[in-house]
């Protein structure tokens, strides 16, 4: 539905001056309805009104709403209970909407009494459950200042996706909101505090039972991704985590990181330093994430089973990232390793790390600038040899300081390597100082992905050195 000067269904021809109009009132019903668009709508301010028809909108599984200026929240208390079967919510583009759903409807079920001009703690037992849905996407409503501001329980019992992109004014996750003030009768809805996007109980473990992918996207001044204690196993099922374009300054506690099956983690366009840098270890130290006002990015009490069932880690546009792990953190189950365009980095990972990662099958490295080696060893008695034994494919681009893959005298076994591909590293030399094993799978060095052709001269350090001296 774009429709921008339509504003309801159906009126009589003096309603059109309350202003706030809803689409659908009680006058039309739609009971077997289970998709509906809304775009570009500039002058909605409401969509629902409070009193429908008893079965109308009950069989909705798919709701987008988009590009509508003027809208301040989508749902009423009332409305929300008709949805038990909504499956999928997009809201886009609503750069005046300040809340989901209506917070004025609270002020139905309370007693006149406790409106005062006395500033008073306001208590409910309100519950706002979605118990189908399991995609929510929001994306860039800069206004948005929480979900329901008011003092809530939620459930979540079987969102798999969460997109949160352009919600600048908003904390995303709290512990708990447990009380809510008001200061005098024209604030009862207490849209000027700043609430929680997600506020979760913290007696009630696993708030988003399935939680299965989060994004948090191009927050711009989001101050906070939590805020409050550390909440525990409230994603025990998290696969995918993607923190893109994350600003100074904010706090990213570890929660986020120490999903027990956590599988993919992107981080792209950040102002990290060295995102798991290891700081004030001990058996009092507490998990904190914080990004400093030096862009650094701590991390105390780092676990070693952070990354235990990590699978994809991509890196990508970090601007100071100079180191990408300390030497303590294993990828035993790490698949594939993709870092690009961070152009402060100098070394990828090192000698221990790289031990580790007995599975990875993948390695994507790419504009780099200031990167002299992949795997470095600090220890110079390191003479141990590295065995990637599941390693299909190593991708060298756009690396102008490159030296070497390792420039210290261990040996390299690839039982796997099929495909080696070496582009704009015109300072590499040799591919490592120590003796590099591959078999038969291996055959050449390209400069080209698509290229068919390539160098061999019998092993990896003869032919970089062929490829180096023929440039």
């Amino acid at each position: 539905m774009c429709c921008p000067v339509l504003k309801t269904f159906i009126s009589s021809s003096s309603s059109f001056d309350t202003g706030t109009l809803p689409l659908f009132d009680a006058k039309v019903a739609f009971p077997s309805v289970e998709e509906i668009v809304i775009e570009s709508m500039e002058s909605l301010k409401k969509i629902w009104q409070d009193q429908l028809d008893a079965d109308s909108f009950c069989q909705l599984n798919y709701l987008r709403v988009n590009s509508c200026g003027k809208l301040l929240n989508i749902f009423s208390l009332t409305m929300l209970e008709r949805l038990q079967k909504l499956d999928v919510l997009q809201i886009w583009s609503c750069i005046a909407l300040e809340e989901i759903v209506d917070s004025q409807g609270l002020g139905a079920i309370q007693s006149q009494s406790q409106i005062t001009t006395e500033p008073t703690v306001v208590e409910t037992s309100i519950k706002l459950v979605l118990p189908k849905l399991t995609h929510l996407d929001l994306y860039w409503l800069p206004k948005l200042k929480g979900f329901y501001c008011q003092m809530v329980d939620t459930e979540w019992p079987s969102l798999k996706k969460l997109e949160v992109y352009g919600c600048d004014q908003v904390q995303i996750f709290a512990l708990e909101f447990s009380s809510f003030q008001r200061t005098n009768r024209d604030d009862q809805i207490g849209i000027g505090i700043n609430c929680p996007l997600f506020s979760v109980n913290k007696v009630r473990a696993a708030t988003f039972p399935c939680l299965e992918e989060l994004e948090l996207n191009n927050n711009d001044i989001m101050k906070e991704i939590w805020h409050g204690q550390y909440p525990g196993d409230y994603f025990p099922k998290l696969k995918v985590l993607k923190l893109i374009q994350l600003p100074e300054q904010s706090v990213v506690h570890p929660f986020l990181f120490q999903s027990p099956n956590l599988e993919r983690l992107v981080v792209s366009e950040a102002s990290f330093l060295e995102p798991f840098q290891c700081q004030g270890l001990g058996d009092k130290a507490k998990p904190a994430l914080a990004l400093t006002e030096s862009s650094e990015l701590r991390l105390s009490e780092l676990l070693e089973s952070v990354f235990y069932n990590l699978k994809i880690l991509e890196v990508l546009q970090c601007s100071n990232l100079k180191n990408l792990v300390p030497s303590f953190v294993s990828f035993e189950n790490l698949t594939t390793l993709e870092v690009s365009a961070c152009p402060e980095l100098i070394n990828l990972i090192e000698y221990s790390t790289a031990k580790s990662m007995v599975q990875l099958t993948k390695i994507s490295i790419s504009e780099c600038q200031m990167l002299k080696e992949i795997v470095a060893c600090v220890d110079e008695d390191v003479k141990d040899v590295i065995v990637f034994i599941q390693l299909k494919c190593l991708l060298l681009r756009g690396l102008p300081r490159l030296a070497s893959f390792c420039s210290w005298y261990c040996g390299f076994e690839f039982a796997s390597l099929e495909e080696v591909i070496v582009m704009g590293c015109p300072n590499m030399q040799i591919f490592s100082q120590g003796e590099c094993s591959t078999t038969n799978k291996l055959q050449k060095v390209k400069l080209t992905v698509d290229e068919d052709e390539g160098f061999w001269e019998g092993n990896l350090n003869s032919t970089i050195k062929m490829m180096f001296t023929e440039k």
